[in-house]
């Protein structure tokens, strides 16, 4: 019976364990699946908030091309804005698009196009020589301000927005449109636009004819112009109030289009910063040897004609194209080659530059625009770690023989000759001849001595430096745009494009079509460029003071302290990327808020505003016969004719110059030609159409012409100093003569009064005398007594 107990306890234990073990199995599965699902639902909320987070950051508009997501961020004064980034212009330019223009990019609907990142920059070399960028460059950007509108559906709204379309600098060979943040402009309630163009050999290469007729950066930008002209108002942009706005070659680039048959109606008001092309750095005068000599440097055949050259530069590697770009450089990074050409071929109107721009100007065969121009007070301070490097200097024993015999000749071939600056007064031919152009050369240094170099301290560093960057300015920038105001200030109100090249409604002239504005940049902020380029992009490095082979040193800081170098005033309009930026004091963000308020003002209404505030002084337009600068410093002023003799030199006294020692050689190598290609004339008088005559000797005339002046003011001074002299002594000695007769008068007086007071005195005695010997002694008598008490 124990037994049996036993085993039926046994058995009881064993099933209790089964059905434990069972129960556990399925409290397990339960606490799996409870726990499972409250995972899945922990992930499903969080989804659910990501989703809300990304709806919240990301906004997305509907384009006629398709949708475009973009992304939020805040501007300067934390107000939202949205950026659409990377947004495809036009078919990536690589393979047999390369040297052609561009093709526009096709719809992406029914997908959405991600516009949430920058894209590759075009390539170009890097301050090191490094080669970077992509050939599929061709993106642009949209930045838009939301604080005034509708945040969810702002492209539905009706506010249309002022839109600003930046095309950047840097010489036609460097530029990357991330580069400018849009946080400062978006406050004022603009739109901004950047993008990416072809730079250097891949945007402006050409032979001069059919097979490459170059000018491709520049109808990438008429691309843009006219993406943003069919699709801006989907971004609550207005398309009939773009400005360009550019700065260096991008400045030169919009003026191009201002005078372009082809960019007519797509923009309305232009900026122009730093740049024009009529500035010598801005155009090619021979783009087929600037072609070939390219060709050759990459052993590409030149004596096949230009269509195989054209194809075996197709297939040549980016990386040895940008390098080769780089070479035949004379002075620093000029020449620029590789920059917009006057196009030949083809209709008028299918060219972008159809005829020089000095002519298109003078024509003034084009729709006019409000224009603002300008440039910075010293441009060229760039030029300083050049003029003080070792490798410029070299053997040179004096500061004189480092200018005169290295520094200017450099200068001279790099920037002057066989460049636009001076092609109005002389045959390109006729420049080339090997004789002749050494004469020229001397000719333009002797005067660019006299004018900039005279009186210089020989044993200050600092001094040559300072007049070379101030001539450097005027030769580069301040004469070119001086020019380009003056012309189109000139230019008749006519109706704009002729009907051959625009309809009768661009006929129409608006309202301040004609009007001109010119400004001076002379505010040295706590940023610059100059300290980038001295620095190497770290403020918190001290500029070192040069030690130079001549026994001499430069102090930097005379340099880094005050010169207002090219691009300064972008720190006031762009919020600068990849860059090291010192925080603004209140100062720089008083000049900051100015340029702001009058760049986005003459964007809005095609003029300068009656007042910026109430300490801000008027801005008058622009005109030939008060040509007034707009000075923006530490205190806003405004100057008529800034600088007139310095853009007299360069514009017309240089000119000259070389007109007639061209003229001195065309005669001598072509005895028959009466007048040379350009339409200057050269007859017994030696004047030109538009200008003073200066035969070869000017030089010396003009220095014994100085000296001259100089012995007869002399000479005229000391007359006037002895004429002086003799007026004074002349007039002293009257009146020492008049002082001695008016003493020798008192002397006599007295005398007089001496004597008749002694005459009556002894009289007086000898009627004392007569009275006593007339009277009795004994007999005296009262009155006797008291009249001898008298005496």
């Amino acid at each position: 019976m124990y037994v049996e107990q036993s085993v039926t306890n046994g058995y009881e234990s064993t099933g209790q364990k089964r059905i434990m073990k069972k129960v556990d199995s399925q409290l397990t599965t339960k606490i799996w699946i409870n726990s499972t699902r409250s995972i899945i639902i922990f992930l499903m909320c969080l989804s659910v908030i990501y989703l809300q987070s990304v709806q919240c950051h990301f906004v997305e508009v509907q384009t006629e091309l398709g949708r475009i997501r973009g992304i939020r961020f805040r501007t300067q004064l934390n107000n939202p804005a949205i950026g659409f980034l990377g947004i495809p212009y036009a078919l990536p330019p690589i393979g047999e698009r390369r040297f052609k223009k561009p093709v526009s990019h096709p719809k992406w609907s029914p997908k959405t196009l991600m516009a949430t990142s920058y894209k590759s920059c075009c390539p170009q070399l890097d301050m090191n020589g490094i080669a970077h960028g992509a050939e599929d460059c061709l993106y642009l950007n949209v930045f838009v301000p939301l604080h005034n509108i509708d945040q969810n559906q702002f492209s539905m709204g009706g506010k249309r927005f002022p839109v600003m379309v930046y095309m950047q600098g840097e010489s036609f060979e460097n530029g990357d449109a991330a580069l400018y943040g849009a946080e400062k402009l978006l406050d004022w309630d603009v739109i901004l636009v950047t993008f990416n163009y072809r730079l250097g050999v891949l945007g402006f290469f050409s032979t001069g004819d059919e097979h490459a007729s170059g000018n491709w950066g520049l109808y990438d930008q008429l691309a843009v112009l006219r993406w943003v002209h069919e699709h801006i108002e989907s971004f609550s942009g207005n398309p009939s109030s773009v400005t360009i706005i550019g700065q260096g070659a991008g400045a030169a680039s919009a003026f191009l289009h201002l005078v372009s048959p082809m960019s007519t109606g797509l923009f309305h008001r232009v900026i122009a910063q730093s740049g024009s092309p009529l500035c010598s750095w801005s155009m090619e005068n021979d783009p087929e040897n600037a072609a070939h000599e390219l060709a050759q440097r990459l052993t590409c055949p030149t004596d096949l004609g230009n269509l195989e050259l054209v194809r075996c530069l197709r297939k040549a590697p980016l990386g040895r194209l940008l390098s080769s770009q780089q070479q035949g450089k004379l002075f620093g990074e000029y020449p620029h080659r590789m920059v917009p050409v006057v196009e030949l071929n083809g209709p008028f109107n299918g060219r972008l530059v159809p005829a020089d721009p000095k002519v298109l100007i003078k024509q003034g065969n084009y729709r006019r625009v409000p224009l603002m121009m300008g440039y910075n007070r010293d441009e060229a301070s760039f030029l300083y770690p050049l003029i003080i490097s070792k490798q410029s200097i070299g053997d040179s024993s004096t500061l004189r023989t480092y200018l005169e015999e290295k520094l200017l000749p450099r200068f001279i071939r790099a920037n002057i000759l066989d460049r636009n600056t001076l092609s109005t007064s002389i045959n390109t031919n006729s420049i080339r001849l090997k004789s002749n152009k050494n004469e020229i050369e001397r000719d333009l240094a002797n005067n660019i001595l006299y004018q900039y170099f005279n009186f210089m301290n020989g044993k200050n560093f600092t001094d040559l430096a300072s007049r070379f960057v101030n001539m450097s300015t005027d030769a580069l920038y301040g004469s070119c745009i001086d020019e380009t105001l003056r012309l189109y200030s000139a230019a008749t109100s006519g109706s704009g494009l002729s009907q051959s090249t625009s309809s009768s409604k661009s006929n129409l002239i608006l309202p301040f079509a004609n009007i001109t504005y010119k400004y001076l940049y002379e505010y040295r902020g706590r940023n610059s460029m100059l300290n980038l380029i001295l620095t190497g992009n770290n403020h918190n490095q001290p500029p070192i003071n040069h030690n130079i082979q001549m026994g001499m040193s430069l102090d930097l800081s005379q340099v880094t302290n005050t010169a207002v170098c090219h691009g300064d005033e972008l720190f006031n309009l762009f919020a600068l990327k990849f860059i090291t930026r010192k925080p603004e004091d209140n100062s720089d963000l008083l000049v900051q808020r100015l340029m702001l308020s009058l760049w986005t003002d003459f964007a809005k209404h095609g003029f300068a505003p009656l007042t910026a505030g109430t300490e801000i002084p008027y801005w008058p337009a622009y005109t030939n016969s008060r040509p007034t600068t707009f000075i923006i410093g530490s205190r806003i002023s405004t100057v008529d004719r800034y600088r007139d003799a310095s853009t007299h030199f360069w514009t017309r006294y240089l000119p000259s110059i070389v007109s007639n020692t061209a003229s001195a050689s065309i005669i001598d190598h072509h005895p028959h030609s009466e007048t040379m290609d350009n339409g200057w004339s050269i007859g017994s008088s030696g004047r030109n159409n538009g200008g003073h005559y200066y035969d070869r000797t000017s030089v010396a005339r003009l220095r014994t012409f100085a000296w001259s002046m100089l012995a007869l003011s002399t000479i005229f001074l000391i007359l006037i100093v002895v004429l002086v002299a003799l007026l004074f002594y002349q007039r002293r000695k009257q009146t020492f003569s008049a002082e001695s007769r008016q003493r020798a008068r008192q002397t006599s007086a007295r005398a007089l009064a001496r004597a008749l007071a002694t005459s009556v005195h002894q009289q007086q005695q000898q009627q004392h005398h007569h009275r006593h010997r007339t009277q009795p002694s004994s007999s005296s008598s009262p009155m006797t007594s008291n009249t001898s008490g008298l005496y």
